[in-house]
């Protein structure tokens, strides 16, 4: 298989996708001309097959003037190879990727409100884990270096000081003794692979260990994606989602453990119990075990599965809520330092045409004595339609940030075409009239709010 992808600035010179050439000669006959990362199959063998005619000068020299072609369109001859022209936005960028780390990390469960963590609440506080001074990051395409990198103890360090303490490999004893214990934990994802939902053996080993010595433990997971959690979760005093947290992230993970940071992260994925109640279970055809490397890309003699996905639009929180399906943690959930309550519903109309929309106003109150932010959601259900279709669908939302005491009306607009689904026969988006009724909450699982209205014929 050639994959070939065009860059929309240099369409006169196609590339292929990483290691997935297998034939040169049928490679320089197609018109491809260059083969990334290129050391395996064209720079090895083209000059063989010049010398045996089966391909020839011509061919060669047109993929060389198409790669020049495109290197003089892009002005690559024109400038230095170091644009240092960036150099001057460097803080810029730093800044916007140490507030984003702070809106993405997502605060799983705080059990009796153990954070936030103050500094000087408690005496000691021991470190450890996979990522104390590992920056975790995706591999591939995603593995991204970046300047002025913080680790996890250097930003735990400088909020905590001297009240705590980094062990690699902790006893039993010292892990008891702490006040708190905060232990890091999760994988590192990667494009080519596949992984397991469930963490590698030692590190779901050291999880349950010290959330089995230490109550008071706060898990700090980094990972691209869902991990298993349901053998200690419920023994752990707060998980804390940060995902790869990027060049500052674990800056912003220390302001959110200390509370200088109010969190208000919400997961956009749905996290199960159990890899069995995920519609991706039961699609490893029997025999085959996970792809754990690139290597086998160049074994041509592995069998070719037909893969049907029969879940069809039933995905995420839409499979779940189908199959009536209790996740660990629901899509859009997330939770705060503060409280909020959802009040004062208004649809602004009972009934609209396909072509119309309606106006959503409800009133969001912070209701505790910390300013913080509420991403509020909208979801529409279908009460009745000629296919099948999910039990709510996100449909809007709005982050709003409020001070004690301080309530907000949110308006959301919601269009009749919107509410519609794509309709195989007529290969068109279909909106069906009938009633449809409004859900308004704080996640997917945590609707606080319902209303009726409905479509026209």
């Amino acid at each position: 298989m050639i994959c070939s992808a065009r860059n929309p600035v240099s369409a006169g010179s196609p590339l292929t996708d990483w290691w997935s050439v297998w034939d040169a000669e049928k490679i320089i006959r197609s018109g491809q001309d260059l083969e990334m990362p290129g050391e395996k199959f064209i720079k090895a063998d083209a000059q063989r097959l010049l010398k045996t005619g089966k391909v020839t000068e011509a061919q060669i020299d047109r993929m060389a003037k198409s790669i020049i072609r495109t290197c003089i369109a892009m002005g690559l001859y024109d400038r230095p190879v170091k644009d240092e022209s960036l150099l001057a936005k460097l803080p810029e960028h730093e800044q916007v990727a140490l507030q984003t780390a702070r809106e993405a990390i997502v605060l799983l469960k705080n059990k009796s409100g153990i954070l936030p963590l103050k500094k000087g609440a408690v005496k000691r506080i021991l470190l450890t884990g996979l990522f104390v001074e590992k920056l975790p990051r995706g591999g591939g395409s995603a593995e991204v270096e970046g300047y002025n990198t913080v680790t996890m103890l250097q930003a735990l360090k400088a909020a905590y000081g001297d009240t705590l303490e980094y062990v690699k490999r902790p006893t039993d004893a010292q892990i008891s003794a702490a006040d708190v214990v905060l232990l890091s934990t999760g994988t590192l994802d990667t494009e080519g692979c596949d992984r397991p939902f469930a963490l590698p053996e030692k590190a779901e080993a050291l999880v349950k260990r010290v959330v089995t010595l230490n109550p008071h433990t706060v898990v700090l997971v980094n990972s691209g994606g869902g991990i298993k959690m349901t053998d200690w979760n419920e023994q752990a005093a707060a998980i804390v989602y940060a995902w790869y947290p990027g060049q500052t992230g674990f800056r912003a993970l220390a302001e959110i453990l200390a509370g200088e940071i109010n969190p208000s992260g919400k997961l956009p994925i749905t996290i199960e119990k159990r890899f069995e109640d995920s519609p991706g279970a039961g699609y490893l055809p029997a025999g085959e075990k996970l792809y754990t490397g690139w290597e086998p890309d160049n074994n041509m003699a592995h069998p070719v599965y037909q893969i049907d996905y029969k879940e069809s639009v039933f995905v995420g929180y839409r499979w779940f809520e189908a199959k009536k399906i209790q996740p660990l943690y629901a899509f859009g959930h997330g939770l705060s330092y503060s409280k909020f309550e959802y009040s004062d519903l208004n649809i602004s109309s009972a009934s609209i045409r396909s072509e119309g929309r309606v106006t959503v106003e409800f009133k969001v109150t912070n209701t505790s004595s910390v300013e913080g932010a509420e991403i509020a959601q909208l979801y529409v259900h279908d009460a009745e339609a000629s296919v099948p279709r999910p039990e709510k669908e996100l449909k809007g939302f709005s982050k709003i940030i409020l001070k004690p005491g301080e309530s907000r009306v949110v308006r959301i607009r919601v269009a009749g075409r919107d509410l519609g689904f794509w309709d195989s026969t007529a290969h068109d988006w279909k909106t069906e009239p009938g009633e449809f009724q409004i859900l308004v909450g704080g996640a997917s699982d945590q609707i606080a709010l319902k209303g009726n209205f409905s479509i026209e014929e």
